[in-house]
């Protein structure tokens, strides 16, 4: 439903810029939506989904109705490429057309989308989005995976969404083992060597404690050394 809600959003956005003939706004949109949301993230979601026998052919549908969504928008600033994809797709649609000029810019979505599973899947990303930027700022190779524990004292509930998520996470922050903690439930102390994030949640789940376990994964000598440098060559602009 996060990227129902997405596409609600372009489509509206496209159709006021339309209006005002904001075309380079209009394209500006058509990328951070293309790049950094289907592509990014929707489109690895389903290469797990895919992997899944049961849900296997409504994902690659549903993958077929969104990209037919994203070329009918685009078309009136991209209509070659728009037109070359549609070709490729049109025997997979329900209503085949000649050309993808026959098509009317999307309408609104009328189905109602439901909020709460829309914030479920921003946390998620936040997670994933998090774990990949400690995994970059300790250059933390592609072939180590390490473990993560996630924390919150806040209710079991958002602990209860993560564990439906906790393949994602693993597959998309390649990571090993994920601890979820209660610490209401469960008596906790900040493991040693490990990189923390807190993050926040929406409406009532608060917050969540993420650690990255490094020991083992890195040279943590090494680390404290180039630590220490960036702190002296920093010093050397303001002492």
């Amino acid at each position: 439903e996060w990227i129902l809600n997405e596409l609600k959003l372009l489509i509206q956005t496209t159709k006021e810029y339309i209006r005002k003939y904001l075309l380079g706004n209009l394209a500006h949109e058509f990328y951070e939506f293309i790049w950094f949301k289907f592509c990014d993230w929707y489109l690895e979601v389903s290469k797990i989904n895919l992997q899944k026998i049961d849900i296997r052919i409504p994902t690659l549908g549903f993958l077929v109705f969104i990209l037919e969504k994203i070329i009918t928008l685009l078309h009136p600033i991209a209509p070659f490429l728009t037109e070359h994809i549609y070709q490729n797709i049109k025997e997979l649609l329900p209503e085949e057309k000649e050309t993808l000029l026959e098509n009317r810019l999307p309408e609104d979505f009328e189905v109602k989308l439901d909020d709460f599973k829309i914030l479920n899947f921003e946390l998620i990303k936040n997670i994933i989005s998090e774990i990949r930027s400690i995994r970059n700022e300790f250059k933390i190779p592609l072939n180590l995976k390490p473990n993560v524990i996630i924390t919150s004292e806040e209710n079991r509930e958002i602990l209860n969404i993560i564990q439906n998520y906790i393949s994602y996470i693993q597959r998309l922050a390649l990571v090993d083992s994920i601890e979820l903690i209660n610490k209401k439930e469960q008596n906790f102390k900040k493991p040693l060597h490990c990189a923390s994030s807190v993050i926040e949640t929406k409406k009532e789940l608060k917050t969540v404690e993420l650690y990255v376990l490094l020991e083992g994964i890195i040279d943590l000598e090494k680390e404290k050394n180039r630590i220490k440098k960036e702190i002296e060559e920093t010093e050397k602009f303001y002492i």
